[in-house]
């Protein structure tokens, strides 16, 4: 597993893990608003076989 900061071409598949792991979309809208305000110091993202499975922000 690798652990590593998000880009821009992991933002669909972390809406997805967050959409999964919360049981809707509330949580992958405010990581969305929290990325578009500038507000989170930090997100990452863990990768196993190429598949993203786990994002974590902290703001």
């Amino acid at each position: 597993m690798i652990i590593r900061p998000e880009m821009a071409a992991d933002w669909s598949a972390i809406d997805e893990v967050n959409r999964l792991a919360s049981g809707g979309s509330d949580e992958g809208e405010l990581v969305r608003r929290l990325r578009q305000d500038g507000l989170a110091c930090a997100s990452l993202v863990a990768i196993d076989n190429a598949d993203l499975v786990g994002h974590i922000m902290l703001s």
